[in-house]
């Protein structure tokens, strides 16, 4: 990366996305594979994979999760962060939403 006229480089003293290194977490798991390259491990298609099923684990079959806007919404963005596509689950959390929450 080259560095612009005028601004200065700063060489910190660890690197800042090592706080991801062993996060499960859906943007753990995005940062890990944005930004540390790691899509392609075992151990990060592990994780993925057991992540990625969490947040499914317990939806209503009307689509929620507990009846709450909240936690629909926490469990849609982290499938967001996985997936990266629409699902039957999905599809059902947004139609619950759209009638639910917007009203």
């Amino acid at each position: 990366m080259e560095q612009e006229a005028g601004t200065k480089c700063v060489k910190l003293p660890h690197n800042p996305y090592q706080i991801f290194k062993a996060s499960k977490t859906p943007a753990g798991l995005y940062a890990r594979q944005k930004w540390l390259g790691e899509s392609d491990t075992s151990e990060w298609q592990d994780d993925f994979h057991e992540t990625v099923l969490s947040p499914m684990n317990g939806q209503s079959d009307d689509g929620s999760w507990n009846h709450s806007p909240l936690e629909s919404i926490r469990r849609l963005f982290g499938m967001h962060l996985t997936l990266r596509k629409r699902t039957g689950e999905i599809e059902k959390a947004l139609g619950w939403l759209m009638r639910h929450a917007l009203n």
